[in-house]
Parts: structure tokens; sequence; C-alpha cells
């Protein structure tokens, strides 16, 4: 539904039971887009959802409701889906709407936890500007040597664009994102922040190294 739930909700439980039923990757779709799990980390989530739905079927239904809704926030809070930057197309028919932030989890080794590594939207501008000046480079080196990549491929390499959740599968979820705007296709990459971790705090969770201020959630986002 590619959507976050960010008031109670008092389906949320249900739906991440209904998850264990099903096929898990539907699962994910609710972060569609603006949150990407790497194969690890999906084993990681599923082992959550396991815990949280432990505690229901233990007579803790309050808890584990509570553990859901925190889970689905703050995953939520990594890309919010209001964060966007928007065109309109010359004839003022509609609004484009692309993410402006971009999440990957990877499983971290910790309990419940996971290592992320935030994406920020290069402004299309920016990316034509450097293209453009990659590609005036190469015309002058071909001039005297053989050139041995694309303007494009220098242009990732100089700002530092990921165009996929795993670089070196050609065949794992883009992160580029598509668009046809005034009878063009266009796309839109995204280039490296920073880093961090979203650390389990909760129950069973021990001695996680961190500093929270106030009163820990059940899980923090860390940077």
């Amino acid at each position: 539904m590619n959507q976050t739930i960010t008031d109670k909700d008092p389906n949320l439980l249900t739906e991440f039971e209904y998850a264990g039923y099903d096929h898990l990757t539907r699962f994910f779709d609710r972060w569609k887009g603006r949150v990407y799990f790497s194969d690890m980390a999906k084993a990681r989530m599923g082992c959550i959802l396991g815990y949280i739905l432990g505690f229901k079927h233990a007579g803790e239904s309050a808890f584990a409701e509570k553990m859901a809704e925190d889970i689905n926030y703050k995953l939520g809070s990594l890309a919010p889906i209001t964060n966007n930057l928007e065109l309109t197309t010359e004839d003022g028919s509609r609004t484009v709407k692309i993410p402006r932030r971009k999440c990957i989890l990877a499983d971290d080794g910790t309990w419940h936890g996971f290592s992320l590594l935030w994406f920020n939207l290069i402004e299309p501008g920016t990316y034509q500007e450097h293209l453009k000046i990659a590609q005036e480079e190469l015309d002058v080196e071909s001039e005297t040597g053989e050139v041995f990549e694309t303007a494009h491929q220098r242009v990732v390499k100089k700002l530092n664009i990921r165009e996929r959740l795993d670089e070196h599968n050609k065949y794992s979820e883009e992160l580029t994102e598509y668009r046809y705007i005034d009878g063009e296709h266009r796309k839109f990459y995204y280039t490296i922040s920073h880093n961090g971790g979203l650390i389990y705090h909760g129950p069973g969770a021990g001695q996680t190294f961190t500093v929270t201020l106030g009163k820990a959630p059940l899980w923090g986002i860390h940077t």
C-alpha cells in the first residue's frame, strides 16, 4: 500500500500477523520505493515479525501492538512519504512527485537491529550539468586515445550515484526513479548521504552501546 501509518491503527498488528500467512515479500510493499531491505535485512525483519507475534500469542497483545506501531513508525521515518520533489507539467495538468530521500537497511548482526544507509535525490539540473561536462571531457580525450567509459559512468563516480540496492546485481531493485514528463522519459538519481543504525532497545536487547536522549524507545534511529 506504499504508506506509513503514524497514528494508532487498530489493524496494524493484524496486518503484521497476516504477513506470516502470506508471501512475506508483500509485507515490504508498505515502504516500497523509499525504504529498501537487503536479503539479510528481510530475514531479520521476518524474525522481528515472529518475535512480535510471539508476544501476542502469549497473551501480551497490548505490548505486541506497541512493538508493531514503533517499528512501523521508525521505518516510515527513514524516508517520509511526504518528502518529495514536486514537478508540474508544462500545461499544469498534473504534478509529478519524486522521493527526496531513500534508505537501505542491512542486517548489522545485532538483536533486531539494522544498519542504515541514506541517499538523497540529486537535483535534475545538477546531473545534467555534470553529464555535459563529462561528455566534453570524453570528446577531448577520444581525440588522443581510446575512451573506456561513458559520460554517465563518469558522472556516477563523480557524484557517488547509487542506481540499485545491490550494486553488483543488475537485477536488483532500482533506486533510480523513472518518470514521463512533458513527452520525455526522465531519470532521477540518488547519491549516498550518510549512514546510521536502527537499534533495538526493547526486551532482550542487552547492552546496545548507544546514546539515547530521554526515554529509550523500542527502536531508536541513530546516526
